[in-house]
């Protein structure tokens, strides 16, 4: 081999190494591309998820335990939690369990069945554990300590008529 055909040949693999160090610049600026629109998909769908579970499980227990306790549902949540949890199920309904994740349990009528979610069951089994009585509301008390379908043992009054024009006192106009 000449020295021409050595240079040629230096001179063809260096063109060649440059042209595939500018590949694999466009390659790690097109992964940097991708790992940046990755990255923006998993936050969306973080936030997503937050929202679905939000909207289908932290917003229903709230409103079915929310009048359950004599204390803000914040404080009593916590204690609740530490004994039972609330879980989507594959349907998308609410279910109540155990910590260790089995349904729970409540006795009627001499039989146990599975706890549905709602106030009632709930309330069963949270009197069923017991150390929830003191914050626990009665069952059937509405907010200002009355059953709810009582009434007020007010009557209504009938308002006093106005009557003629009345003069001012000591003579004042």
């Amino acid at each position: 081999m000449s020295d021409d055909d050595k240079k040629d040949d230096v001179q063809g693999l260096i063109a060649k190494r440059d042209e595939l160090l500018g590949e694999v610049k466009k390659l790690k600026a097109r992964v940097a591309d991708l790992e940046g629109e990755r990255d923006a998909a998993q936050a969306r769908a973080d936030t997503a998820e937050a929202d679905l579970h939000r909207v289908r499980l932290d917003d229903p227990v709230e409103q079915i335990m929310g009048d359950l306790f004599t204390i803000k549902l914040r404080h009593a949540l916590p204690e609740v939690k530490d004994h039972f949890d609330f879980v989507l199920g594959d349907d998308g309904a609410v279910r109540f369990t155990t910590k260790e994740g089995e349904p729970v349990m409540i006795a009627e009528g001499g039989k146990e069945r599975e706890a549905a979610f709602s106030a009632e069951d709930i309330r069963k089994a949270l009197t069923e554990h017991g150390g929830f009585d003191e914050i626990l509301r009665a069952s059937g008390v509405g907010g200002s300590g009355k059953p709810p379908a009582s009434t007020s043992g007010a009557v209504a009054s009938e308002r006093a008529e106005k009557g003629g024009k009345v003069a001012p006192a000591f003579g004042l106009r």
